[in-house]
């Protein structure tokens, strides 16, 4: 799925479940761990390429038949529900309390798992199990982008027209 997508859903979840108003250092830190695994894995790659060969991309026909070995390292380690629990973890351990927003790199892990096909699709459960992974349907199929982002759209309609109707949302349609 894309970025843009990763943080609306992700936002919609923990707006949901945390039914009261966010700061924008809240919301800034979910779409921030909503987008995490491609930040870690690809925003890594872009930064190489732009330091090694002065641009972001090398193109699609460049980066898919020149991708570095490290590239795929990087990806299974983002994608990795162990490596994500054991974070979680020592995060939780270190700050005494848990870290919430960082439930968005799980939603992300577990919506990729459905939405990716052939092209990197996540090995969620590396290292242990370094060859699973799913081939669903690709996030860039024009039908799933359809349904995805209709959904999406009803969802915050909801909030929005709904939700601030029964008086649960402020008139910006915050919960």
């Amino acid at each position: 799925m894309d970025i843009f997508a990763h943080a609306l859903w992700t936002n919609a979840i923990f707006k949901s479940a945390q039914r009261r108003k966010r700061s924008l250092r809240e919301i800034i830190e979910i779409v921030f761990w909503s987008d995490f695994p491609d930040f870690f894995s690809f925003g890594v790659a872009m930064v190489f390429n732009l330091v090694k060969f002065g641009h972001i991309w090398g193109g699609k026909a460049y980066f898919r038949t020149h991708i570095p070995p490290w590239l795929y390292t990087l990806h299974h380690i983002a994608y990795s529900f162990p490596l994500f629990f054991a974070i979680f973890l020592v995060v939780w351990v270190i700050r005494n309390k848990v870290y919430w927003p960082m439930a968005g790199w799980f939603i992300h892990i577990l919506i990729d798992i459905f939405s990716h096909k052939s092209f990197f699709p996540p090995h969620f459960l590396w290292p242990f199990y370094p060859d699973i992974h799913l081939e669903v349907i690709p996030w860039g199929n024009p039908i799933f982008m359809a349904i995805n982002y209709s959904a999406l759209i009803a969802v915050y309609c909801y909030w929005y027209f709904v939700m601030r109707k029964k008086g649960i949302c402020d008139k910006n349609g915050r919960i």
